[in-house]
């Protein structure tokens, strides 16, 4: 598969261990494995790239704070829609927890560049809040949702 070729290869680029160089597209090429895994019903398998891109971002996130919040959150979404989907539910409303409340605050710094990516979170949080039982919670939340979109109409 070509994602498992572009993984060995960011591997390579990352053998000194440094994470933090924005062109290094492992953590890229572990979503696109992931999502593609996804794609033909491999949710379990799914977990472990979308994990390990979320920890790349993570370290990225860390080293030059501010700089990478949003390559953090996205990842942290992803990962909520893998676990939701292999069953790992309560794990995946934390994910989407986390997500929102960095969405929250890059849509609070720069609503046009990251409500929209908000408004996603705030439905992917609420899939996962229906999983686990929550639904009221689940309506809160999609209710959020909605308002942000009806922003735009």
């Amino acid at each position: 598969m070509a994602a498992e070729e572009a993984i060995t290869i960011g591997r390579r680029w990352t053998e000194d261990g440094d994470l933090t160089d924005r062109d290094v597209e492992l953590a890229g090429a572990l979503h696109n494995l992931s999502l593609a895994l996804a794609d033909f019903g491999r949710h379990a398998d799914a977990v472990a790239p979308a994990q390990e891109a979320l920890e790349i971002r993570r370290q990225q996130a860390q080293s030059a704070p501010g700089a990478f919040e949003k390559d953090f959150a996205d990842p942290l979404i992803h990962l909520s829609t893998r676990q939701r989907k292999a069953g790992s539910l309560e794990e995946a409303v934390e994910q989407a927890e986390d997500g929102v409340e960095v969405f929250r605050r890059l849509a609070a710094e720069d609503p046009v560049a990251h409500e929209h990516a908000l408004c996603d979170a705030l439905a992917r949080l609420g899939l996962a809040l229906v999983a686990v039982g929550r639904t009221e919670a689940a309506r809160e939340i999609h209710a959020q949702a909605a308002a942000l979109t009806a922003a735009y109409r």
